[in-house]
């Protein structure tokens, strides 16, 4: 990938930015992240557009929360997003060839996470409660920071999207259309735990009940 191709912060700016000063975090943000949206949505055109372009942000706001971990001695910070934008999108790929079924099967555990709160035991039996409980405990530990919080929030029963926005806004995320990128991060949730309960030898759908 050449990165010539991208206008580049300033040294001064990367070093402001590895530091953590906001003033620099927002500045190389408003330079680097519309490139590079441009850019992913250019070279995965056979992933959904809107899926490509939230990923990125999400990639983006994990950067710039974990801005000491970039080393600018090292690569250009164009480099350092890009290849943990590839990896994500190489996920995001595998799920897309079940899109079909994952978006009809996400829409109904969607509902059922927000229809039946995680301490509600009078439809579930004690075994299944407890396998339940182990295995949201466990899963929790390969989820993303907001997607934790996504969860604690779905498990509640909670329905109120402005909860989910906030969360988002919280954890870094730039949202021009708030409801789609909510709507896409639950989608990659579900399929996640689907992939979590599936190698668990599980099925999402039965801890659900």
């Amino acid at each position: 990938m050449d990165n010539s191709v991208f206008n580049q912060p300033t040294p001064e700016q990367l070093n402001a930015f590895v530091v953590g000063d906001p003033i620099a975090i927002n500045e190389v943000v408003e330079l680097l992240l519309p490139q590079i949206v441009r850019w992913s949505i250019k070279q995965y055109r056979n992933l959904p557009q809107d899926e490509v372009e939230s990923m990125t942000h999400q990639v983006f706001a994990e950067v710039c929360i974990n801005h000491a971990r970039y080393e600018p001695h090292k690569a250009k910070l164009t480099t350092f997003v890009i290849r943990l934008l590839k990896l994500r999108l190489a996920d995001l790929y595998q799920d897309v060839t079940e899109i079909s079924r994952a978006e009809d099967s996400s829409l109904d555990i969607s509902e059922k996470l927000l229809k039946k709160p995680y301490n509600t035991t009078d439809t579930l039996d004690s075994e299944t409660h407890l396998v339940r409980e182990a295995f949201f405990r466990e899963a929790v530990l390969f989820l993303d920071p907001h997607e934790q919080d996504f969860l604690e929030m779905m498990l509640k029963g909670e329905k109120r999207q402005e909860i989910f926005v906030d969360i988002l806004t919280r954890h870094g995320y730039q949202m021009p259309d708030p409801d789609r990128v909510v709507k896409n991060v639950k989608e990659r949730l579900i399929r996640r735990l689907r992939s979590l309960a599936d190698d668990a030898g599980y099925s999402l759908q039965d801890l659900l009940g």
